[in-house]
């Protein structure tokens, strides 16, 4: 207590003494004189020295192992929380497996078109890129402002469209000829 408060007869906790009736280590009967700080002002407090953050409360001692062991019990029926259901999330605008067959329909036949705009291997291969890359605008702005399932079709059908080119360009790159020049 400081002079104030044995004057004005309150008994506050001491400054080494905090709000939950415990004491800051090293302050017992053999901690350091009350008008001089517990650490020197030059150095730092030792490793894991217990120390009360500013703004926060200070922590809890520590459990007594009997604490420790204690196993609680159940809440009482008061204090149990009613069951709820658990919320349910849905998809505002989910997808159906009849739009992605729509729109992989639509999409094969829009490649059957490409392809068959094509006199050989090379503009076929130019074909089916100019045809996929307008079918990917098509399924972006299905994707944003549409119907997603048709746009997942879309999708589909155009990257196993890009992989048969890719295929086709790699046979006859190995047989010595590249064909998208």
């Amino acid at each position: 207590m400081t002079a104030q408060d044995e004057r004005a007869g309150s008994a506050s906790p001491g400054r080494d003494q905090q709000p939950g009736g415990w004491t800051m280590p090293g302050a017992g009967p053999g901690g350091p004189p009350p008008n001089r700080p517990p650490y020197p002002a030059t150095s730092r407090p030792p490793h894991g020295a217990h120390q009360p953050v500013h703004g926060y409360p200070p922590a809890r001692p520590p459990l007594t192992p009997a604490a420790r062991m204690a196993v609680p019990g159940p809440a009482p029926a008061h204090r149990q929380p009613l069951l709820q259901q658990r919320p349910q999330y849905r998809e505002p605008y989910p997808v159906r497996m009849q739009a992605v067959t729509i729109g992989a329909g639509c999409a094969a036949l829009w490649y059957l078109l490409c392809g068959l705009m094509a006199s050989g291997a090379r503009s076929y291969a130019w074909w089916t890129i100019a045809g996929g890359l307008t079918a990917w605008l098509v399924a972006i702005g299905l994707a944003r402002t549409g119907d997603r399932g048709v746009a997942v079709g879309v999708a589909a059908v155009s990257s196993v469209a890009g992989a048969i080119v890719g295929i086709l360009v790699t046979i006859r790159w190995i047989g010595g000829t590249w064909i998208l020049w």
